[in-house]
């Protein structure tokens, strides 16, 4: 039982560190299945024999799984950013509101934090904006998502942005949102 737990285990691991591979790589998810893991029975084949060759056979790298892991992975990541950030004394976000290929306004925000004495920047979030995007709609969003992942307002020292006229209104611009909720930030 042990052994069989131990091998599964290993398959797993395998599986993550293949799908990191391909992730990285920007390559299609069917690769995995069609290419690598055969080419790693034959190599391990030959170079270990077959016996371990057919320990490969317990590692799922179907489209599916690779996804299925990839996403797990960035929602890892995800996960370890919003903590870094409610766990730091500071922090200051970058907001970038531009238009995809679609013409659909997209928001960005970037966040730099404390983390071990160290300053780290992050990607936080992307938000496709659904109606206008006048300041108001995007500091709702931003927001939003501050509050959904518990991140406090009076830690923000800092906030960022293009300069473009939604930002930056004095009366109704998103910066001037975030320095109402936010007094110690700085623009």
């Amino acid at each position: 039982m042990k052994s069989f737990v131990a091998t599964n285990e290993l398959a797993v691991k395998a599986s993550y560190v293949t799908a990191l591979h391909i992730a990285r790589k920007m390559k299609a998810h069917t690769i995995a299945e069609e290419l690598i893991l055969p080419v790693m029975k034959d190599v391990v084949n030959i170079m270990c024999g077959e016996k371990e060759a057919k320990k490969l056979n317990s590692m799922s790298l179907s489209n599916d799984t690779v996804k299925r892991r990839i996403d797990d992975m960035s929602l890892d990541i995800f996960s370890q950013v919003v903590n870094k950030v409610k766990l730091s004394p500071l922090f200051a976000i970058q907001l970038d509101e531009s238009t995809d290929i679609e013409n659909q306004a997209q928001l960005l925000v970037y966040i730099r934090y404390l983390h071990e004495n160290k300053i780290e920047e992050n990607f936080l979030f992307c938000k496709p904006m659904e109606t206008h995007t006048g300041g108001g709609d995007l500091f709702d969003a931003i927001n939003d998502f501050m509050c959904s992942h518990d991140i406090s307002w009076s830690k923000c020292v800092g906030v960022c942005t293009d300069g473009a006229a939604v930002c930056t209104g004095k009366n109704s611009g998103v910066v001037k949102r975030i320095l109402d909720v936010a007094p110690e930030a700085v623009w």
